[in-house]
């Protein structure tokens, strides 16, 4: 009953995984095979990504330890010219050169299940350690999820990025299109995202929910459309705001009032 006791004494607890990815482990249906691909002796010397590969492992391994037996991990050395570094590149990893030693070494992770479907993280990057679990357990996620959730997005807002609203972009130093928010991108990564254009009046017939960012001035067709796809059953997520500051077109025209989104009516109902 003691099998999964494990005291994490580190600040913020790096070592423990959070509530998301424990419910992402408790719906693997099948078994799922981790390989961690870590050039030890290869980096011997380089204290810095020693000690991440060992963040990395000790959290792959809380993993294996939650997961009920639905994950195995295996660690690989894939020193060169070894069976190990050709199955690293089977699975679609490269090595990464270390500048100062020259050295081309595998810090990355491949995950098979029992159809031989594979996720992979090339190269885990030091510099991005605040997204090591989400990088992880997105890939479990994809693994288990191989058909992707359907969504449909209608929004007032340049999610999707795009040319820059204000005329004056260029004469004012600014970018002529803006990026993508990280918000989309990173829905765009885990689900097949249906943008719809902001005057339409139908939904798709097979989405999984539908999406509505600040929604502004919706007709009657479009509130029926809405109000009927959540009495069927559909499932809706909503973000509504009364002075969107990323209402950049509202803004520039000194417009509060249209810097404003609500659904009360269909809210009422």
């Amino acid at each position: 009953m003691f099998n999964k006791a494990r005291l994490d004494l580190t600040e913020g607890g790096v070592y423990s995984i959070s509530e998301g990815t424990h419910k992402i482990l408790t719906e693997i249906d099948e078994p799922i095979n981790l390989y961690f691909f870590y050039s030890n002796k290869a980096t011997e010397g380089l204290t810095s990504l020693r000690n991440y590969a060992v963040r990395v492992q000790s959290l792959l391994e809380e993993y294996e330890l939650y997961a009920d037996g639905k994950i195995k991990l295996h660690i690989i050395d894939p020193e060169p010219f070894s069976e190990a570094e050709d199955k690293a590149a089977e699975m679609g990893l490269t090595a990464a050169p270390i500048s100062t030693t020259g050295e081309s070494v595998y810090l990355g992770l491949a995950a098979t299940d029992s159809i031989d479907n594979k996720e992979i993280i090339a190269f885990f990057d030091p510099s991005q350690e605040t997204l090591l679990e989400y990088e992880i357990s997105k890939l479990i996620y994809r693994l288990t999820h191989p058909t992707q959730v359907k969504i449909a997005l209608l929004s007032s807002l340049p999610m999707q990025g795009g040319l820059n609203p204000n005329p004056m972009a260029m004469q004012m130093g600014q970018p002529a299109t803006t990026p993508a928010w990280s918000t989309y991108s990173q829905l765009a990564q885990l689900y097949d995202i249906n943008v719809l254009e902001q005057d339409s009046e139908t939904l798709p017939n097979d989405i999984n929910l539908l999406i509505l960012v600040h929604p502004k001035n919706l007709s009657e067709n479009q509130l029926f459309a809405i109000d009927q796809y959540v009495l069927g059953g559909g499932k809706l997520l909503v973000f509504v705001d009364p002075n969107a500051e990323s209402d950049a077109e509202a803004n520039m025209m000194g417009m509060s009032a249209a810097s404003s989104s609500d659904l009360a009516r269909l809210f009422t109902a």
